[in-house]
């Protein structure tokens, strides 16, 4: 497979083969493999994007260059590294991506590509509900490719599956950006995701955490009047799952966080702390949007008092499992989101420098921008 390096000043040079034969483009293929690929695998045991997407990639360019891309985008917001280099890489991608879109919609490979071009787009999205729209192109692409899969009779593949949990995930951090209802399906996805006894593995605990999630965001975000039976089942899928769930997802060490802001809760693998922090995370949006909370007078004040002591309560042990995991760099992106979105409710002044220093630490470690995040929040605790 011939791929273009790229010089430092981002401009193409001579083509080479794989393996890769200069120092830049191995450096960006390994930190792929070591840390970007968690933001994908964070609930696959097989590690698909980092076991098997650098493989296929040897035989195709599109994914290739999506990985080259999206490695140095990453690296240039984490590192002093050249900012431009990304872009030449993805500019390569583009080109192969835009036809392939018409004729390789039901190919997995391309499927990956988008997904890590989508996740690349995502590093220049706040977390502030604007979206400047110039991501479009890949998510268009990514949901052709997606429901053209779902309804076909072929039986997917293990890469395949993979990549549409990923941007299942993506199409829930937007909607849960810009506050609107999924665009992907999730029954498709998780056919059987609200009959716990279904869960095999691990995983699909985890998983499992998130289709609930979804249910979450799809009722806190829909469009109508929200039935209280719906909320009544959706609060008893959030309590079934913490009761349900298997030892492991509990954590080998805890502390009531009594001595510090947050409390200290470490788990054995990164599924573990993401399934956690995925029901805690539907737990806070049923939370701010429960419909038997009273209309007016006395009662009303003192239920939403309650609701909002328990969304400062759910918020830090989100907090607490991400700095206690903070290795895995996903668990500080959904705690973030989490802090974005609710983090306006907390009033101590102690509690909102750790989570202004969390939001920062995203940003400084993970290359998530929480910059306008953070600011929103300073204004908000300032007029509070």
């Amino acid at each position: 497979m011939a791929l273009h390096s790229v010089s430092a000043h981002g401009s193409p040079e001579a083509t080479l083969s794989w393996p890769v034969n200069d120092e830049q483009s191995a450096m960006l293929v390994r930190h792929f493999i070591i840390t970007v690929s968690q933001f994908f695998d964070f609930c696959d045991e097989q590690r698909h994007f980092a076991r098997v997407v650098p493989i296929r990639a040897r035989s195709d360019s599109t994914l290739a260059n999506a990985m080259l891309a999206c490695s140095a985008r990453h690296l240039s917001l984490t590192t002093t590294f050249d900012y431009t280099v990304a872009d030449a890489y993805y500019q390569q991608c583009l080109q192969a991506l835009i036809p392939a879109i018409a004729t390789r919609v039901d190919d997995e490979t391309l499927l990956a590509a988008t997904v890590i071009l989508r996740f690349m787009e995502e590093l220049e999205l706040p977390m502030t509900g604007r979206d400047s729209q110039h991501h479009l192109l890949g998510t268009q692409a990514l949901v052709r490719a997606y429901e053209q899969q779902c309804h076909s009779e072929t039986p997917s593949s293990s890469l395949l599956d993979a990549a549409k949990l990923a941007a299942f995930r993506q199409d829930m951090y937007m909607a849960l950006t810009v506050q609107r209802p999924m665009n992907l399906s999730k029954r498709a996805m998780f056919p059987c995701h609200g009959d716990l006894s279904q869960a095999i593995s691990e995983t699909d605990w985890a998983n499992f955490a998130i289709a609930h999630c979804c249910d979450a965001l799809e009722f806190a975000f829909a469009e109508g009047p929200q039935s209280v039976e719906d909320y009544r089942k959706l609060r008893m899928a959030n309590d079934d799952w913490r009761r349900s769930k298997p030892a492991s997802f509990e954590p080998f060490f805890s502390t009531s966080g009594r001595k510090s802001v947050l409390p200290d809760v470490r788990y054995m693998a990164d599924w573990h702390s993401m399934g956690n922090l995925y029901n805690l995370l539907a737990r806070l949006l049923l939370l701010t949007h429960d419909p038997e909370l009273p209309r007016l007078g006395l009662a009303r004040r003192i239920a939403i008092k309650t609701a909002d002591e328990n969304i400062r309560t759910n918020l830090l042990s989100m907090a607490g499992i991400a700095k206690s995991n903070c290795d895995t760099c996903s668990s500080l992106l959904v705690a973030s989101m989490a802090i974005a979105m609710f983090g306006d409710r907390l009033t101590i002044a102690a509690e909102q420098d750790v989570m202004d220093q969390i939001l920062g630490e995203t940003q400084a470690r993970c290359g998530w921008p929480t910059n306008a995040a953070r600011q929103m929040l300073r204004t908000a605790w300032q007029l509070a």
